[in-house]
């Protein structure tokens, strides 16, 4: 019996400190990072913008890293450059330290931290376009295997396709995808967060994409991109990696 008392005390306590791991240091505000870009991904400096959501509002000038206040609300960011203004609302989603007290039965805990707003989280890395209006789920873009880069050595089928990365952008940079429509910002955010090996194709006008896994997802993706035999696609991505160019070659 008294082991049986001590299991349950030692397993309480586990549950406290894990908790404790997951929320110390990070109960108010979450680090952003934000970025505005012209509607075909040049990135523009000077900007003026202003976010906000249920509970506070701020303003910066792009591109900048602000300190934000987490909420049950989505965060609402809207960036003007001269007579152009974009603008992107990021949904709230439930942090996973939130599941983990919900996990360990602790309601009274979780409900402080749904009542306090802590409980939930936005992306890290922001970026507004301008003359567009989107919106990003943090929940469709979870980055797989963020630490692996060119993991994918031999995993395509025809090396001669594969391109280096070009720096134009981070691969968990969702707003940073040149012209592209609602629905290509929301398959790639599902892209994302797939496996490799996989890649990505987007037309130049940015309003038809592709996303592709296996072995012979390059090619793929620009088939299928241009099935119907009017438009010009690009690769955006393979793996975790942008190979997108300026000219889209």
């Amino acid at each position: 019996m008294n082991w049986i008392i001590f299991i349950k005390l030692f397993g309480t306590a586990l549950s406290v400190l894990m908790l404790s791991a997951f929320t110390f240091g990070h109960e108010e505000g979450q680090d952003i990072e934000f970025a505005v870009r012209t509607k075909a991904g040049e990135i523009v400096t000077g900007a003026i913008c202003k976010w906000s959501n249920d509970r506070t509002a701020g303003e910066f000038v792009s591109p900048s890293k602000m300190s934000v206040r987490r909420a049950w609300g989505n965060l609402v960011v809207v960036c003007q450059a001269g007579q152009e203004t974009g603008k992107v609302t990021i949904k709230s989603q439930m942090r996973p330290s939130q599941h983990l007290s919900i996990f360990l039965g602790q309601p009274g805990e979780a409900k402080r931290r749904d009542e306090e707003g802590i409980s939930r989280e936005y992306l890290d890395r922001v970026t507004v376009r301008l003359s567009a209006d989107f919106e990003l789920d943090p929940a469709k873009s979870t980055l797989a295997n963020p630490k692996a880069r060119r993991s994918h050595a031999g995993g395509h089928q025809d090396s001669s396709l594969v391109l280096p990365p070009s720096k134009f952008a981070e691969i968990d940079d969702i707003g940073a995808l040149p012209n592209a429509s609602q629905a290509c910002i929301d398959s790639y955010s599902k892209y994302v967060s797939l496996g490799y090996p996989k890649a990505f194709a987007i037309t130049d006008t940015g309003r038809g994409c592709q996303t592709k896994q296996g072995i012979d997802s390059i090619k793929s993706a620009l088939e299928l991109c241009e099935r119907d035999g009017t438009r010009k696609c690009y690769l955006y991505a393979i793996d975790n990696d942008v190979v997108w160019k300026k000219t889209g070659k």
